[in-house]
């Protein structure tokens, strides 16, 4: 049924349960894990030069070790996996990438914080109205 899955993360403790359902279904399925990372680039012009290029590195950073994170654990399980950093608005990262890559299903972690507690947060909520694939939003098992 899939082949290959989509799990964009972020960093957040939000996407926990989600790197675990996505695991779960490529080991049940065979599939291969995409795991993606985004680097937010919109509004970085508007810092200080010397402020710039280290709040940059500390996404990458930031992203690099989400990316490993995920990897880790889908290899323990068993789980092939593609890890991507890319410099793109989330949402048109996770869209393009979607069809870009033959991906048959995206599993997304649903934000946790403020609002997004009422509803779905406003990349979730794109992706779930856009995305030309199947979309699974996983909650935090805590709420």
């Amino acid at each position: 049924m899939y082949q290959h899955i989509l799990l964009p993360v972020d960093g957040d403790e939000g996407t926990e349960a989600a790197v675990e359902h996505a695991i779960d279904l490529a080991n049940t399925y065979g599939a291969s894990l995409h795991v993606l990372f985004a680097v937010e680039v919109r509004g970085l012009d508007l810092l200080e030069e010397p402020n710039l290029e280290k709040f940059r590195e500390d996404l990458e950073a930031e992203g690099a070790a989400a990316l490993e994170d995920a990897e880790v654990r889908a290899e323990d399980a068993g789980v092939t996996t593609v890890t991507t950093l890319v410099h793109d608005d989330p949402r048109e990262a996770i869209l393009t990438y979607a069809d870009e890559n033959d991906i048959d299903l995206i599993v997304l972690g649903q934000g946790r914080g403020g609002l997004s507690r009422l509803v779905l947060g406003s990349v979730t909520d794109r992706i779930v109205r856009e995305a030309s694939v199947p979309v699974l939003v996983v909650g935090d098992a805590e709420d």
